[in-house]
């Protein structure tokens, strides 16, 4: 049997390290489950990957192995795809062999990812694959109890489509809800651009730029999947953009929860690298506020 789908390596890496379209997710799952060549290779570099993730640590335990040049140009998928092909030269080799020698030459890979994302340490114990960041209670405001606030909105799809982002947020499911709120951006900036805001639109736009922060905060910290380090950080960089916007608002419109906002800002600060502003940031909760607790934890590793 022959296959001939087009770049096939180069989209069973992409695959495998998550940078296809839905698109193309769709169209290369439809090729693969009927074709037994691409089936077989993509299981086989699958469960190399899962191997070295699964027993990294144990097996170089003690192992220092210094990457070569810049983290970013490192590539899990595109290794094991070098790694795969070296092998298949050297078909004398046994499994156990083969797997030993796959692993060996994965170290550097696994080691540099390990340390160019930083989920392993803080994301990680914060454990957004089974909670939330900060858990979404819908007020009564948009119950649709509050006609001030649906004659403010000019359309009340904007309340509705929110809180089934939001329904999706709370469900952990970090990826629908991020698409559901981007669907409302040209709504909400409309709203920003009001001349006058009252205090109910006001904490609508504010719960908005908020969550999809929390949004794109919980998807990059989600223990559930693997993303690439590069795709992490885009994810902080747009949790650091809307957090910020949201703190601007709730500072024009004295909304009155600066404690919770430098507690997630700090987070996002020092998953992304910048140690000294988010301690500034976790250094601005009060000892009264019921975010000091995790506060002080973050700022106690970040400052060993």
């Amino acid at each position: 049997m022959k296959c001939n789908y087009e770049n096939r390596d180069e989209v069973i890496a992409k695959y495998l390290n998550r940078e296809l379209s839905e698109e193309k997710i769709v169209e290369f799952q439809e090729h693969f489950f009927n074709c037994d060549i691409c089936f077989q290779e993509l299981k086989f570099k699958r469960d190399a990957l899962e191997l070295i993730k699964a027993e990294g640590e144990t097996i170089f335990a003690g192992l220092q192995v210094e990457p070569q040049g810049s983290t970013k140009d490192w590539d899990i998928s595109h290794t094991v795809r070098n790694v795969v092909q070296g092998l298949r030269r050297r078909p004398g080799l046994s499994l156990a062999l083969t797997g030993l020698v796959l692993l060996l030459l994965s170290a550097g890979i696994y080691f540099a990812t390990r340390t160019a994302n930083n989920r392993p340490d803080l994301l990680a114990s914060l454990n957004y694959g089974s909670n939330v960041p900060y858990e979404y209670s819908p007020a009564a405001l948009l119950r649709g109890e509050d006609d001030e606030l649906r004659s403010a909105l000019t359309d009340s799809v904007f309340v509705d489509d929110f809180q089934r982002a939001m329904l999706r947020y709370n469900d952990l499911n970090y990826e629908a809800a991020i698409r559901k709120l981007a669907q409302l951006e040209q709504a909400a900036g409309a709203l920003e651009e009001r001349d006058s805001l009252s205090g109910t639109s006001a904490r609508v736009l504010w719960d908005y730029y908020f969550y999809r922060g929390l949004s794109h905060l919980g998807f990059a910290g989600d223990t559930r999947i693997e993303l690439p380090a590069q795709e992490q950080q885009k994810h902080l960089a747009h949790a650091l953009d809307f957090l910020t916007r949201s703190r601007e608002i709730a500072r024009r419109h004295d909304l009155g929860e600066p404690e919770k906002e430098s507690y997630f800002l700090g987070i996002v600060y020092a998953a992304s690298g910048d140690r000294e502003t988010a301690l500034r940031e976790l250094k601005t909760v009060a000892p009264n506020s019921p975010f000091f607790r995790q506060s002080e934890e973050i700022a106690r590793k970040l400052s060993r």
